[in-house]
């Protein structure tokens, strides 16, 4: 009987012990998504004259931490495509650039959601594949803020698919070569835009 009782309470134990690993599994599911987007629209361009809409064209990934029901971190990976004025040469006194670039950016956000609504603000850093604008100016840097509003349509129990405005405003330092030993440093708003944004949203 003793023996019988012993292993009862084994049993009891692992069924105890099993139960409560489904149900960690049960509470972490959800903390943590994986959010492929893109993102496309127009940015009034201020390094450049005549300073009108240009087109902007970006993809990228979030992961996404929640803390809880309303409050999670995003941060990622983005690339963006840009065309802009620095082909004209009336902007830098006879000088060209390429006229369009390609960014790297690392976004990190704090994002608020209430039911179908979300809403997320933060910074961002960026780097140009083709640091020099023209001739004479180098972009060392990029960085700025992006606040995006939006919903989220329930497509199954671990999915959504994300659709929202997105406005950023983004500043450029810069390094002009006033003359072969001489340089200036610059830290000047580069743009402002508007983007509409469609993003798949998996949870884990």
């Amino acid at each position: 009987m003793k023996t019988i009782n012993f292993s009862k309470r084994i049993l009891v134990t692992l069924a105890i012990a099993i139960l409560c690993c489904f149900s960690a599994k049960a509470q972490d599911k959800g903390d943590w998504s994986l959010i492929p987007h893109v993102k496309s629209g127009a940015a009034l361009d201020f390094l450049y004259f005549p300073y009108d809409g240009m087109v902007r064209v970006d993809a990228g990934v979030d992961a996404k931490y929640n803390f809880n029901t309303y409050l999670s971190l995003l941060a990622g990976v983005e690339y963006e495509y840009r065309k802009d004025h620095s082909d004209n040469p009336a902007n830098w006194a006879g000088e060209t650039g390429p006229g369009h670039h390609h960014y790297f950016r690392v976004p990190v956000r704090v994002e608020f959601t209430y039911n179908w609504f979300y809403a997320n603000f933060g910074p961002y850093l960026e780097r140009s594949t083709q640091p020099w604008l023209t001739e004479r100016c180098h972009e060392d840097f990029g960085f700025g803020t992006s606040t995006e509003i939006g919903g989220r349509i329930r497509l199954s129990d671990n999915s959504h698919l994300r659709l929202g405005l997105q406005n950023q405003i983004g500043f450029n330092n810069v390094t002009y070569h006033t003359s072969y030993q001489e340089k200036e440093h610059w830290t000047c708003k580069s743009f402002i835009d508007a983007m509409l944004s469609v993003g798949y949203e998996y949870h884990f």
